[in-house]
């Protein structure tokens, strides 16, 4: 089988999109059942050291303007026998087998919420795109149960062209080998609550922060550290945040970790009391992934996809509800040493049934049955 994987965005690849690619590829290139793998990626895009073992390919940089002119006869000309778009996005391939995969939920469950009205602009365009890729390609990737439930359930896709296939954990870095953050008011005096990922809207920060208001003034001394910082147009919502903090009074009790290498993010990860995860709008989240492989204590809002991914190794709060997440914290930091083994333990389980080699096995066996139809 002769199979193309189209990387198709109008700028580069995100950190978490390369970790897929880092990851999926090798698969792709060492399988019995890919003759041949060529890969396009986008011409702006600079890390060619990635993809070192396979063929690699992009398309000029005025091709989105014309149609992806150029792309698709250099398809053509490759005689492939199916187009793998790991973004939601395709173009029109003729005869040739396309499989698209959804893996970002946001512009599709809320598009414009918490958004200035450029970005909220975007995502409507993104959610138009998406729908037109999973109609019109031959089957389509879901990367969770919740993903496959929306594009049936939402858009009418039939269930029959659509295909499961959740990633595997990462596996965490050494303890030996990570790097404590170096913020300044970070001093790690006491047990810490952490959490994690890009400052948008959909992440929720609202619940976590008026919970540590309520355990401030019930006198628990936990620090709050958050890693990440916001992307294009979500600038306004750390401003919100902060603002927030400080209205409780609590902004000396939260420290912000902005952007942190791997080896801080899994010190982090190592070293604190408990991980929560206050996302509204998830896929499969790769942040509740590293958090079980690292064996965190670790609570979750109920919204899916979370208990999905997480299973029984969290405890869940009501999402949306402060209150509720506080008395949550209380009753996980009143646990014994027992307690507290057996739930990290369940998380060590529970990332290790997320395996990337079940995940491009799967991947594969779609790609085939695209190619079979």
């Amino acid at each position: 089988m002769r199979v193309a994987i189209v990387n198709l965005t109008n700028g580069g690849l995100s950190g978490g999109y390369l970790k897929y690619l880092r990851r999926i590829i090798p698969y792709f290139e060492h399988s019995r059942q890919i003759s041949d793998l060529h890969i396009f990626v986008p011409p702006v895009f600079s890390d060619l050291r990635l993809f070192r073992s396979s063929k690699l390919h992009t398309w000029p940089t005025l091709d989105l303007v014309l149609g992806f002119r150029k792309l698709k006869q250099q398809l053509r000309q490759m005689d492939i026998d199916v187009v793998f778009f790991p973004t939601a996005r395709r173009i029109d391939c003729g005869a040739v087998p396309t499989v698209v995969m959804v893996r970002n939920m946001e512009p599709l469950v809320q598009p414009l919420k918490g958004h200035l009205f450029r970005n909220g602009i975007k995502n409507l365009l993104r959610r138009r795109i998406t729908k037109l890729a999973c109609r019109d390609a031959t089957r389509v990737v879901a990367v969770s149960k919740f993903v496959h439930e929306f594009l049936t359930d939402k858009w009418n896709i039939p269930a029959c062209k659509l295909s499961v296939v959740r990633y595997g954990t990462p596996e965490p870095i050494p303890s030996e080998k990570t790097v404590k953050p170096s913020a300044s008011q970070f001093h790690n005096e006491h047990p810490f609550i952490f959490t994690a990922g890009s400052l948008v809207p959909y992440r929720g920060l609202e619940d976590i922060i008026r919970a540590m208001a309520i355990l401030n003034k019930n006198g628990y001394t936990q620090k709050l550290l958050i890693a990440g910082a916001p992307i294009e147009g979500t600038f306004g919502y750390e401003k919100q945040m902060k603002q927030m903090a400080d209205k409780y009074g609590i902004a000396s009790s939260i420290v912000w970790l902005g952007q942190l290498s791997p080896e801080e993010m899994s010190w982090c990860f190592y070293h604190c009391d408990v991980f929560v995860m206050t996302s509204r709008v998830e896929a499969c989240p790769n942040i509740a992934l590293e958090a079980m492989s690292h064996r965190c204590i670790c609570i979750s809002a109920d919204n899916p996809p979370l208990p999905e991914i997480f299973d029984s190794s969290s405890i869940y709060y009501t999402a949306g509800d402060g209150e509720n997440l506080a008395e949550t914290m209380k009753t996980v930091f009143a646990w014994n040493d027992d307690q507290r083994k057996s739930m990290s333990e369940k998380a060590g389980r529970r990332a290790a049934e997320f395996s990337w080699d079940v995940c491009a096995r799967r991947t594969i066996a779609t790609l085939i049955k695209a190619v079979n139809k």
